[in-house]
């Protein structure tokens, strides 16, 4: 039997009011989800050589596929969705990418447990353990008719973080003809956000500061222009005098963290078109920030 000392803030602490306790009511229901996903998950360790097999060989299985619908030319989204869940290389990439992973933070041979705690400490790696949880509870089941191409649509996100991440940390080309998975957006889309993405990327910096006032983030959509993502944030005035009235819609690159009020500095720029993301406003502007 051993012990451990655990520290807490001053933020952390427990007060003797409802909102602190129900605070920390819901932290513990979020740790015995945790540990009993966890619980779940296997002990058996992998080594390095093991891990780029798997990576090799399901990433190819994976491209071959969306090469495949490619080349068919009639297959619709629902189709190469049912071939792209049917062949379970989603799952092997996933805990692939996170052992590798704690192979980066030290770990030789970790294994799957292990693997998925290491990913929830940052922001970076923390959307591995959501892509498994997804993955597992699907698990064997087969989709109703019309969810696969649902699933791959949220997938999607996924699959092109996974693709940053091994390319950002480890110098690893996957996943290369990914953009091939049908989004099928209408022209109409297409045009806009291929607009919205040359904007963002006209900014080479942000000459203004940061607004006095704070936001919270009432929602975060991402789309994709190429190899790029992008996201679409809608922005709440933090304050007792916040409505829907004085939402802020803005775009950005950064995958801003949703659990907290940010302040934000954001520069105009001119988008050619009036389209139904901007809703009653007198004038097209786009605002981008950091």
């Amino acid at each position: 039997m051993t012990s451990a000392m655990i520290s807490f803030t001053k933020d952390e602490e427990l007060l003797n009011t409802d909102e602190s306790i129900d605070v920390f009511v819901r932290k513990l229901v979020d740790i015995t989800k945790s540990h009993c996903f966890t619980k779940k998950l296997s002990m058996t360790e992998f080594s390095e050589r093991d891990i780029f097999r798997v990576i090799g060989r399901h990433n190819e299985l994976l491209c071959n596929e969306l090469n495949h619908f490619l080349e068919s030319g009639d297959s619709a989204r629902e189709d190469v969705s049912v071939e792209l869940l049917a062949i379970g290389s989603l799952l092997d990439v996933c805990r692939a990418t996170l052992f590798l992973n704690a192979i980066r933070l030290g770990h030789n041979s970790p294994n799957l447990r292990l693997a998925w705690e290491l990913s929830q400490h940052s922001i970076s790696t923390k959307f591995l353990g959501e892509f498994l949880q997804s993955l597992m509870y699907i698990d064997r089941r087969i989709p109703e008719e019309g969810q696969s191409e649902r699933l791959m649509l949220k997938y999607y996100h996924f699959l092109w973080q996974i693709r940053k991440y091994l390319k950002d940390f480890h110098n690893i080309d996957a996943l290369q003809n990914l953009e091939l998975f049908p989004i099928n957006l209408d022209d109409e889309d297409k045009d806009y956000r291929a607009k919205v993405a040359h904007a963002v990327e006209s900014i080479t910096h942000l000459e203004n500061g940061l607004r006095v006032s704070r936001y919270y983030v009432h929602s975060k959509i991402p789309f994709f222009v190429g190899r790029e993502r992008y996201y679409e944030i809608t922005l709440q005035l933090a304050g007792m005098y916040a409505t829907k009235f004085n939402r802020l819609t803005v775009y950005t690159k950064e995958n801003i963290c949703t659990n907290y009020s940010i302040q934000i500095g954001y520069s105009e720029v001119d988008v050619q078109m009036c389209h139904r993301y901007i809703k009653n406003q007198s004038c097209n502007q786009l605002e981008s920030f950091n």
